[in-house]
Parts: C-alpha cells; sequence; structure tokens
C-alpha cells in the first residue's frame, strides 16, 4: 500500500502527459496561437509573481501540514512510499536506530509527488517547495489574465478594455493577502486553487465545444482535483 500509492500517482502522471499530448494534437496550434498574442500578458504574470516572491518572504508557515508535506515528498523521492518517521528509539543514545515508527499522513499526494520530482532534479531542498509555488502561482495568474480577457472580448468589449480587464483581474488576485501568503508558503493551497480553476476552464472549453479529447483532459483536471 505504501509503494502502492506512489506508483499510483506516477501511473496517474503518465495518463495525464498521454492525455494532454493528444489534447495538444487537436488544440496545439490554437493554444500557441493564443500565447504569442498574450505574450505579453503571460510574462507579466511572471513579473508579478517575482514581485509576490519579493515583497513577501518565502518560508513554511503552517508547519504542522507543511513540514509532513516535505517529509512525505523525501520518502516519495528516496524510498517510494508516503510513509513518514515518526519516532526513532536509540540504543544508547548512539546514531545506530534500534526501532523506527512508520506512519502514513493524511495528506493528499499530489503536491508532495510533485515536489519529489523537484528533487529528482535538482536534489532535496526545502527551498523547491517555493520554487513548485512561484511555478503554480505564474500558471494560476496567466489562466486568469488569458480567461479574463477572453470572455471580455466574447462580450463584445474593445481589445484596449478587455486588455485593461486582464491586468486588473491579475492585480486583484495579487492583492488578496491570503493568496501571497499561502504562494510564498509549502502547503497545496495554491495548487488546490489552480487545480479548481483549471478544471473550470476546462469545462467551459468542453461546453463550449463538446469532443472526446476535452472531455479526457477535463476528467484529468478533476482527478487533480480529487488529488490535492
Amino acid at each position: 500500500m505504501v509503494k502502492g500509492s506512489y506508483y499510483d500517482m506516477s501511473l496517474f502522471a503518465l495518463c495525464a502527459m498521454w492525455g494532454f499530448l493528444r489534447w495538444d494534437r487537436e488544440n496545439g496550434a490554437e493554444l500557441r496561437t493564443m500565447m504569442r498574442a498574450r505574450a505579453a500578458g503571460l510574462l507579466a504574470a511572471g513579473v508579478l509573481s517575482a514581485a509576490v516572491f519579493l515583497s513577501v518572504p518565502p518560508r513554511l508557515r503552517v508547519l504542522p501540514d507543511e513540514t509532513v508535506l516535505m517529509a512525505v515528498s523525501k520518502s516519495m523521492t528516496f524510498d517510494k512510499t508516503v510513509e513518514v518517521a515518526t519516532d526513532v528509539q536509540r540504543y544508547f543514545e548512539t546514531m545506530y536506530p534500534e526501532n523506527i515508527v512508520f506512519e502514513l499522513q493524511p495528506r493528499p499526494h499530489l503536491f508532495p509527488y510533485l515536489l519529489s520530482i523537484l528533487h529528482t532534479v535538482t536534489g532535496y531542498r526545502v527551498a523547491n517547495a517555493f520554487v513548485l509555488n512561484f511555478l503554480i502561482l505564474w500558471g494560476l495568474l496567466a489562466l486568469v489574465y488569458v480567461w479574463t480577457r477572453e470572455s471580455l472580448e466574447e462580450a463584445g468589449h474593445s481589445a484596449v478594455f478587455a486588455e485593461a480587464g486582464a491586468w486588473s483581474a491579475m492585480i486583484l488576485m495579487i492583492a488578496q493577502p491570503v493568496l501571497t501568503l499561502g504562494a510564498t508558503s509549502g502547503g497545496f493551497d495554491l495548487l488546490a486553487a489552480f487545480c479548481v480553476l483549471g478544471s473550470f476552464r476546462l469545462l467551459h472549453s468542453f461546453l463550449k465545444t463538446p469532443t472526446a479529447v476535452r472531455f479526457e483532459a477535463l476528467w484529468i483536471a478533476l482527478l487533480a482535483v480529487s488529488s490535492v
């Protein structure tokens, strides 16, 4: 069971990659055209994300949760399990543990699994949690920018008004203290927000143009929501 959870997440990641590759074959050209047209706004989302991390120092804030997530990500990286050592009995205070108690932690596994991928690439370090949340914040602001601008343009507003509205939406997002504190922590709250918003975006896309590939992408996003 403890190893099965890790390999279940790996299987889900492979299925998600396959599903979004299929989605890219159907919608990739449209996506790349949109990204080129919205390049300034997408870059601005990255700049605003950097401003958040410069103004709010990154640190672990909710230790009972965030330290558990880090410990699970460490177990995933090195042992391919989701167990965490919670108690160690030493033999006459030496460095040789006589008995180690492992426990399963009641936390979702998507965030520590993504952390374990960063640990595998760059080595285990606490700062990887902040790097991951920075990337998620960038993606969240970019999604807000694109969706807001598209919605305003579809409503008949001018390109200038739609651009201003999209920028305003990003600025209002980062003006929320709960968002900036969550983004610069080692918690999974920002990932949960991104997955929920992403699932609504994919639902909107599917309802607008129902296809099997878009339905598959929507199910992948909903499964991610259930794991975060």
